[in-house]
């Protein structure tokens, strides 16, 4: 008789191998000359022939890669000892946004999945007895720190000759973050229960709001992805991460400025690697307007105020600082020469084409913002009514976030200038304004009261 008796699992638990004896070729082939099951204690009885050479060999479908060993029974109760490797099956269920990682041991989880076998996991129960549902077999890999990995098979399970739970440091499946092994699960796993190894977390997108015009962040954006809700950007306007699965999604950013569609573009995750998202403010979404008294009209003398406007018209007409219902207000035409050496950005019926105009998102050496600089001298284009008074100097923040932060009250506007009906119609050339010995007077808005010590310039010339 043969007592082929692995040593005891790590588990405590059992497993039942195949255990056959066959005679070498010389001595009648390769018939099978005996064939069992080991017991509970790993044990197995071949009843084989004295004096005979075999070939004793040892395999479990799941559990143990074939093994083999030749045998002469030279006395009873011959016995001989298989070392079989160490298996984890590992399984994986996803929830919410994360992949949760359980493991167990085959060899003493046939009292989770019945007495039949190895049942499909999703039979086994919870602690509370309900069916367990979406788990399947574990599809990653354990990753050493060598670099090395183990790929689990079909059924989930990783057959080593260590225990790879142990020697292993991460867990990692395409699609998702890698996840550093929990030790406490490396030393329980094999009591027969579910164990959790570790939590795989969805790629991150980190999504930010900027300017076209400089690429400046613009603060106080909420930012969604696929509909949902992931953070706002503060007042620093800080990339908004967002937790997503790998495949097609659409980033939002909302604002009273875009309201209320927002901005929205279509991206792509191939991978777990963080990427960035910047969503571009189209300068498009500005608005150039002119507002004048009540029944203002063309005659010599009639001025007007032009406005950069953020967001809606029609909810800036109706806000507590907006002009009177009853005012004029018309889109302005006219060209922004504020950058030196640069062509003039054309504004057309109110809006100024960016990308037609030649412009790129660009800092000058100053770090002024191109646009904000374009803004400090405005130059109509026709008609009567042109730019006589505009604020002298370099505008240091940008425009799109001073609008940005005062959107959070109301529907934003800044004064970009007065426009005057002239006698002589001048050309879009900031020298050829035939005003003689212009006298201006700025005076406080809350008290009249005139402000000292300011420096005029008319065409820049001061």
């Amino acid at each position: 008789a043969l007592y082929p008796r692995p040593p005891p699992c790590m588990d405590g638990g059992t497993c039942q191998q195949v255990v056959s004896a066959r005679q070498e070729q010389r001595y009648g082939g390769h018939a099978v000359a005996a064939e069992a099951e080991t017991d509970a204690e790993g044990a197995a009885v071949l009843m084989v022939p004295f004096f005979v050479p075999l070939v004793l060999q040892v395999h479990h479908e799941l559990l143990m890669e074939p093994q083999e060993r030749q045998l002469v029974a030279n006395e009873p109760y011959t016995s001989l000892a298989f070392v079989a490797e160490t298996v984890v099956q590992i399984w994986q269920v996803e929830k919410a946004k994360e992949l949760i990682i359980y493991c167990s041991s085959p060899r003493v989880a046939r009292s989770l999945h019945g007495c039949a076998g190895f049942l499909p996991f999703p039979t086994l129960q919870d602690q509370g007895g309900e069916p367990r549902h979406g788990y399947i077999p574990f599809q990653g890999q354990l990753q050493f720190e060598s670099g090395d990995v183990l790929q689990a098979n079909a059924q989930g399970c990783i057959r080593w000759s260590r225990d790879p739970l142990l020697e292993a440091e991460l867990v990692t499946l395409p699609g998702w973050c890698s996840a550093h092994i929990s030790r406490e699960a490396a030393r329980n796993y094999a009591t027969g229960r579910l164990v959790e190894v570790c939590r795989l977390a969805v790629p991150v997108v980190q999504v930010q709001l900027t300017a076209r015009c400089c690429g400046a962040p613009i603060p106080d954006v909420q930012i969604y992805m696929d509909g949902e809700r992931c953070g706002g950007s503060g007042v620093l306007g800080s990339c908004v991460p967002c937790g997503v699965k790998c495949g097609d999604h659409s980033a939002q950013a909302m604002h009273p400025l875009v309201l209320p569609d927002g901005i929205s573009a279509p991206l792509r995750i191939d991978s777990a690697a963080t990427v960035g998202v910047q969503l571009e403010f189209p300068l498009e979404r500005l608005h150039f307007v002119c507002v004048s008294r009540p029944g203002a009209c063309s005659d010599v003398g009639s001025t007007a105020e032009l406005y950069l406007v953020g967001g809606d018209l029609a909810q800036w007409r109706c806000s507590q600082n907006a002009p009177g219902l009853d005012a004029e207000v018309w889109r302005w035409d006219g060209q922004l020469c504020g950058v030196a050496g640069e062509p003039p950005i054309e504004v057309k019926a109110g809006v100024v084409d960016w990308d037609r105009n030649g412009q790129s998102s660009w800092v000058t050496p100053s770090e002024v913002c191109s646009f904000a600089k374009s803004l400090s001298l405005p130059i109509s284009s026709h008609g009567p009514w042109q730019v006589t008074l505009h604020p002298l100097g370099k505008q240091g923040e940008c425009t799109v976030v001073q609008l940005a932060c005062l959107a959070l009250s109301a529907t934003p506007a800044l004064w970009l200038g007065q426009l005057s009906v002239l006698p002589v119609a001048r050309s879009v050339s900031p020298v050829a304004c035939a005003v003689p010995c212009p006298r201006v007077s700025v005076q406080m808005r809350c008290c009249s009261h005139g402000y000292r010590g300011l420096p005029i310039a008319v065409d820049g010339v001061r």
